[in-house]
């Protein structure tokens, strides 16, 4: 009853912001649409989306699962994925899917608990960090846009707090004291005992000699993420320089991941509205890129992830009913 009470709270508040937004800048979606001066760039977004992040974010994950001294098949992590974004899209934040992968490479290593977790875990640690660094970068080069300061002060603060998270995940020590202190707090939590378990392989992670390797590819996945928003935004007629969407773009993700909505909805495309407004692109231009960069970055890998889940299932029922019955 609690979890639906607070999935009820986080669908009304998705459905709140959208509205505010739309009913202030009296946004029309569909004449937005209608209005596509280039539609031929979604194509390139798509080809993006279906290729090359897929491909660089299961590469990327084999990686880290190696170091960890797992082997996985790049392909079956692309399956996983995609299965993850389909039912990420059900949960808090517009990262909601970290936790379904989580627990479904946690299945396919059931020998040790935590270890497969970790690699997720380390993943985003180290993706949130180079974000913050892309964006400060994108600062430091423009240096006439409006509020400029406080987008580098806000970088900042969440690269230290990704960077406290980091030494926190590491360090036993700190972990130890903290658990110490709110250990009453802390065993009353119905996955204590598997989170102690994921904290233990994180302290054992070869962080340094992984990054070497790993960094090149999560930079690469991230600049495919802005490039799909600058093509849309060109879909759109926009043409500003791509080193504004460096600026931007890695606070407006790392502000949907507050898991205050439904997949990031409203918060997301609110974000879009007040960051690209200081570019003087029209709050409508801004909100309908904003849910075709979903529709396309998130929808079409969770459509595809659907398909994978219900072909799975169909399987598992056509096997059981071959099965003998015994009565």
């Amino acid at each position: 009853m609690k979890k639906r009470i607070l999935t009820i709270i986080q669908l009304l508040i998705s459905i709140g912001l959208l509205t505010l937004v739309i009913l202030k800048y009296n946004i029309s979606l569909f004449d937005n649409i209608r209005s596509l001066s280039n539609p031929n760039f979604l194509f390139i977004s798509l080809g993006i989306t279906i290729i090359f992040i897929p491909l660089s974010a299961a590469f990327r994950w084999k990686i880290l699962l190696k170091y960890a001294g797992l082997n996985e098949n790049i392909f079956t992590l692309i399956k996983v994925n995609f299965i993850s974004i389909f039912w990420g899209i059900f949960l808090p934040s517009s990262d909601g899917f970290a936790a379904v992968r989580i627990y479904q490479i946690e299945k396919r290593h059931p020998q040790n608990p935590g270890k497969s977790g970790s690699t997720v875990v380390v993943e985003k640690l180290f993706g949130f960090l180079l974000l913050c660094f892309i964006g400060i970068i994108g600062t430091l080069i423009i240096s006439d846009l409006q509020n400029i300061f406080r987008l580098r002060f806000i970088l900042l603060s969440l690269t230290l707090l990704v960077l406290l998270v980091l030494i926190f995940a590491a360090n036993n020590r700190i972990y130890n004291f903290l658990i110490s202190k709110f250990e009453n707090i802390f065993s009353k939590i119905k996955i204590f005992s598997y989170l102690q378990k994921l904290h233990k392989s994180l302290t054992k992670f070869p962080y340094l000699r992984t990054s070497y390797k790993v960094f090149p590819i999560i930079l690469l996945v991230q600049m495919l993420t802005i490039l799909n928003v600058f093509i849309l935004f060109r879909a759109m007629n926009i043409q500003k320089p791509l080193i504004f969407f460096i600026a931007i773009i890695p606070i407006i993700q790392i502000i949907s991941l507050i898991p205050i909505t439904i997949s990031g909805f409203g918060v997301r495309e609110s974000a879009f509205v007040y960051f690209f407004g200081l570019l003087g692109i029209d709050p409508s231009i801004s909100f309908t890129v904003s849910i075709f960069n979903f529709l396309i970055l998130t929808g079409v890998p969770a459509f595809m992830g659907g398909m994978i889940s219900i072909s799975r299932q169909i399987k598992k029922t056509n096997l059981l009913r071959k099965l003998p019955k015994f009565e």
